[in-house]
């Protein structure tokens, strides 16, 4: 081995380049592809105590062998070269079964680099950027701008030279398409054309840059960063209300907000002194992750999921890391551990929110406009000086208070009827029971608990407790150890409605010891209690819960188990009684009427009982009904003291040939009418003089006229109130979570305890800063952070050229790719944050460069050396993203709506993919949107994440489930399907050649050289325009052969309707011909 080291030296000592080796450039990538999986950053995969990525560690002396791993200008006495230029299968590296054995030319590098004195790096993009002097060029007159300088630089390094200026026309389709996303009028073209001033181009651009479509394509880029969604995501999909932020983000660009603010606002806008509603509105940016609302989910896990979700968008988006790769084990690649992974995760660690959460969750933002907000204001004020007069006390009021105390005192006089019918008489389960003793359980609490110890939920549909054979479990108070939410409370056990579904059940929050409990009142006796489980979700939480009777002094009197919990559970304290049937009693009473007037009617009964509903009708001699209306709610509780009063909306004469027929659900009453119309309002009337004056004060004819303007303000105000835009925004706890490491990344698992803070890899984190989410921004947007402008750079030369300088924009770590160019990422990096991180500015001075101005033609042997286009020695050519192909056909066939922002739309999709045996909840319907909603810019189509818009999936717009800085480029045959089959462009092609033939001229050669400048940009050459005569020709003759033809061809896609004006075969074959024109090549590319 020591000979064929030698041998490898001399060799590298003849084969010496002139330039040395670049550990950055070529080095890291080599151990980071081969060696840190094995030798890196993550401790517990390290293996034989050698670490590569750390100069610290790769030059010290191994603890166990005392070799050197590298020693500088030795490769005779470094392992780690004695290794890989290694025989011995049992000593090589990286090891054979590790199928990543090293070339003999990375071998003669990392040899090299050695004898060069083993240089260290820090990796490129963990170093503050540098802005070096432009390098030299020869062909000065080339260049625009300072990008120019790089770019021709390193082509002419490569004996190469940048391709030719484009036509005025293309730089305009590209620079539209690139700045708006949609393409230039036929005005603008020809206004550009003819344009030949020096600053004409950029004249277009800023005009570009000026419009409101600016912001739109500018936020589109941004929603898949932020992984912006209209629903929930996980489980049933919920709809959410946050687009409000996706408008701000639009606003953002358009008003150019700086960089550094974009950021900040987004990550702790609320935390700013005094923050305005855009800086609260903006952190929406934390709240776009997916949740769920699936039953059974424990709520810990899923809150740790979502907080992971942001630390890893955040890392991403802002920072070019994988930081997810460090939540279970430190990094592999990258100098960041689990800890820190977990000091960063304790910025976002105290939001506010739930794992199991619905719809738009707290905290949000009520959002007005101004001029609503003015009249609210004023309302507001008008309200509090009228609700001001009404607390008043004048005279009159005070003497007719008095008088009302005195019609108080009066007593009312109550007349019990003469029973003519009773349907309750005959029940068998009644005379059985009266036979029966009572049971000698007696009780007061009746409690259902999980095992001593166990951590969960208890959910409980209806409880059930007989006495005497009848329900009094709904007279009973209940409690629970906790409230799952407002949904789930204590009540929801004891109110009658026992279908399993989880709307009819109480339910705790998940925790150890978990109870439910009612309190009956007095201690009676207990012959059953039945308990009805959820049937609709997980009802194995009741498995195993005890359920035990105590006394008045919370002794335990009895208690029994629920083994496997069925959804009927019976538990039986006196064999001898008979269980009723479950369910409501319906019976009704009729009685002989009392001559006179009828005001209210009282139910009583000897034992307390519930009504659950009343209807009252005079019967006539002649049988004939009439139902009386009743004031209020007719349910409620009753006892013999306290007897349910119901009372008529107006009173109602009675004769003596007349019957009363009473109809209820509920338990056993008696019944007394009154005709004083004060029976009801007594009841209400609370005790003590200055609570009655308050009571008589709020329906004192007196203040009639105040109280109806009091009303019309108030529900003024709520109406304008309603008309508030609703979005999800962040914001922390009053109490700080404590935060922990998580072992392995287990929710349940925590480690040890830890502070926020940030990678000190990256940049140390101030102990000036705060340790919240402000502090977190303003370490981001520190000039000296390395990362935050660099991936900003990096992802809008993305945007504009296809690649970033950095192609992995989502990763600019060790596993990321090399930049093409490096110093010219870091000139204009420095450049945007001196520029005050001036987006415009940047957009600006890309698109105005030589560079950009290109032609995309290109030559064979180009595409061979360079088929990725990073030289860029000619400009990119590539299919216009997903979004942009549907709004460049409504652009072009005169649908587009531009109107900027609201909620999102639904344009034509197969209704078929919602609903029943689709994804998401099975009651969801799609509702198709009409009129000039489906046509507005495909950024506003409603993001159901689970089923995004069939065509914009198909076309290659990501699910947004996840931070995705770049879409995936896909070419298949369902893509052209689309285009030709899909109800939208299908539309588009009508309209399109109905615009064609209004506007395009007279002849048919006009016409289609019209249509096709609007699609492509520039004008149709000689032979083009004979192939589309040919075809216009063969499909008009078609369609007059075959007017029915003509007919079913105009009708078929969308819901536009074709015009009468317009002959129906001309139209039809104008329309193929526009088809086949918005499905060129050209048409749906940027080039």
């Amino acid at each position: 081995m020591m000979k064929g080291a030698a041998v490898f030296v001399l060799m590298i000592s003849l084969m010496r380049l002139g330039s040395a080796v670049s550990f950055n450039d070529q080095i890291r990538p080599i151990l980071a592809d081969r060696c840190f999986a094995c030798h890196g950053p993550d401790s517990a995969a390290r293996k034989a105590g050698l670490r590569l990525d750390r100069e610290e560690f790769a030059k010290a002396a191994l603890a166990e062998s005392g070799n050197v791993p590298i020693v500088a200008g030795h490769t005779d006495k470094s392992e780690i070269f004695k290794r890989i230029t290694s025989n011995d299968p049992d000593e090589v590296m990286p090891p054979q079964d590790a199928k990543s054995e090293l070339t003999a030319k990375e071998i003669q590098l990392i040899g090299e680099w050695i004898t060069e004195g083993a240089k260290w790096e820090r990796h490129w993009a963990f170093m503050s950027p540098q802005k070096r002097p432009f390098p030299g060029v020869n062909d000065k007159h080339w260049v625009i701008n300072e990008i120019d300088y790089f770019i021709l630089s390193k082509l002419e390094s490569l004996g190469l030279k940048p391709s030719a200026a484009t036509g005025k026309e293309q730089l305009l389709r590209r620079a539209s398409l690139d700045l708006t996303g949609l393409p230039p009028t036929i005005t603008d073209l020809e206004n550009f054309v003819k344009d030949n001033s020096d600053n004409a181009f950029e004249d277009a651009v800023d005009r570009l840059l000026d419009s409101p479509g600016f912001g739109e394509r500018m936020a589109l880029e941004w929603l898949d960063v932020a992984r912006y969604g209209d629903t929930d995501g996980l489980f049933e999909d919920h709809p959410r209300s946050i687009y409000p932020w996706r408008d701000w983000v639009i606003s953002a660009f358009n008003t150019n907000l700086p960089y550094n603010d974009f950021i900040t606002w987004q990550v702790s806008g609320d935390l700013i002194p005094d923050a305005a509603n855009e800086q609260k509105l903006a952190t929406g940016f934390l709240r776009n992750n997916p949740t769920s609302n699936e039953g059974g989910i424990i709520d810990e896990d899923y809150r740790i999921k979502y907080l992971v979700d942001r630390v890893n968008t955040t890392a991403t988006a802002f920072l070019g890391l994988t930081m997810e790769c460090a939540q279970c084990h430190d990094h592999k690649f990258d100098p960041i551990s689990q800890r820190e992974y977990y000091q960063f995760s304790g910025f976002f660690n105290s939001l506010v929110g739930r794992g199991n959460t619905k719809g738009a969750t707290a905290p949000t933002l009520k959002i007005l406009s101004q001029a609503h907000t003015e009249q609210i204001a004023k309302l507001a004020d008008q309200i509090k000086g009228i609700e001001s007069t009404l607390k008043g006390a004048p005279p009159e009021l005070n003497q007719d208070f008095e008088k009302w105390l005195i019609e108080l005192e009066k007593p009312i006089p109550w007349k019990d009827l003469k029973e003519v019918s009773d349907a309750r008489e005959g029940s068998s389960a009644k005379k059985v029971q009266s036979k029966v003793q009572a049971s000698k359980i007696m009780g007061r609490y009746l409690r259902v608990a999980l095992p001593k110890g166990q951590k969960g939920f208890i959910t409980i549909s209806e409880v059930e407790v007989y006495s005497l054979g009848k329900n009094v479990g709904r007279l009973g108070k209940a409690s629970q150890s906790s409230d799952y939410s407002a949904a789930g409370l204590a009540s929801k056990a004891i109110d009658g409605n026992a279908d399993g579904s989880f709307g009819s059940c109480s339910c705790t929050k998940e925790q150890e010891d978990a109870w439910w409990e009612i309190d009956l009142g007095s201690e009676m006796p207990i012959d059953h209690v039945v308990i009805f489980n959820r049937n609709d979700c997980c009802p194995e939480r009741l498995d195993n819960v005890s359920v035990s009777l105590l006394d008045s002094s919370r002794k335990q009197v009895t208690q029994r188990k629920i083994g496997d919990a069925l959804f009927r559970s019976v538990l039986t304290f006196n064999p001898g009684s008979v269980l009723p049937e479950s369910g409501k009693k319906n019976y009704e009473l009729i009685f002989e009427s009392v001559p006179g007037p009828l005001a209210a009617i009282s139910l009583s009964g000897l034992s307390p009982g519930i009504i659950e509903s009343v209807r009252i009708e005079r019967v006539s001699s002649a049988g004939n009904a009439h139902e009386l209306k009743i004031v209020g709610e007719a349910k409620g509780k009753f006892s013999k003291e306290n007897p349910l009063i119901i009372g008529l909306e107006k009173p109602e004469n009675l004769t003596d040939r007349d019957r009363l027929k009473v109809s209820l659900v509920g338990d056993n009453i008696r019944v007394s009418i009154t005709d004083s119309s004060s029976a009801v309002e007594r009841k209400k009337v609370p005790e003590g003089r200055d609570k009655r004056l308050a009571y008589f004060r709020e329906s004192w004819s007196g203040f009639k006229e105040q109280r109806s303007t009091l009303a019309a303000a108030k529900k003024s105000k709520s109406d304008l109130e309603g008309k508030a835009k609703v979005s999800m925004i962040a914001a922390d706890e009053a109490k700080s979570r404590a935060t922990h490491v998580l072992m392995r990344g287990e929710y349940d698992k925590p480690g040890e305890r830890v502070e926020p803070a940030a990678p000190s890899s990256i940049m140390t984190f101030s102990p000036d800063l705060p340790k919240n989410r402000s502090g977190l921004a303003r370490w981001i947007t520190d000039p000296e952070n390395p990362l935050a402008a660099r991936v900003a750079v990096n992802r809008y030369w993305q945007m504009i050229f296809g690649n970033g300088i950095v192609k992995t924009s989502e990763d600019l770590g060790t596993q990321g790719q090399r930049p093409s160019h490096r110093l010219l990422l870091d000139y204009l990096a420095i450049d945007f944050v001196e520029s005050g991180w001036d987006v415009k500015r940047l957009i600006r001075k890309i698109v105005t460069s030589a560079t950009y101005r290109q032609s995309s033609k290109v030559t064979r042997d180009i595409v061979e050396m360079d088929p990725e286009n990073e030289l860029l020695s000619h400009a990119p050519r590539r299919r216009l993203e997903a979004e942009f192909i549907r709004d460049h056909a409504l652009s072009v066939s005169g649908l587009l709506v531009n109107k900027i922002g609201g909620p999102g739309v639904n344009p034509y999709q197969p209704s078929v993919l919602f609903g029943r045996n689709a994804i998401g909840a099975s009651n969801v319907s799609f509702t198709q949107s009409k009129g000039e909603s489906l046509s507005r810019r495909s950024l506003y189509t409603y993001w159901k994440r689970q089923i995004p818009a069939a065509n914009m999936r198909i076309l290659g717009a990501d699910g947004r489930n996840s931070c995705r800085t770049r879409r995936e480029r896909t070419n298949t045959p369902l893509q052209a399907l689309v285009l030709l089959n899909d109800p939208q462009f299908v539309e588009a092609a009508r309209a399109f050649a109905e615009r064609t033939i209004r506007e395009g001229g007279e002849s048919v050669e006009n016409r289609i050289a019209f249509a096709f400048r609007l699609a492509t940009s520039r004008k149709v050459t000689g032979k083009e325009l004979r192939i589309l005569l040919a075809e216009y020709s063969d499909r008009l003759a078609e369609f007059q052969s075959n007017k029915e033809s003509a007919k079913a061809y105009l009708s078929g896609g969308g819901v536009r309707e074709a015009p009468a004006d317009i002959e129906s075969a001309e139209l039809a074959a104008t329309a193929a011909v526009m088809s086949l024109i918005l499905n060129l090549d050209e048409s749906i590319s940027k080039s």
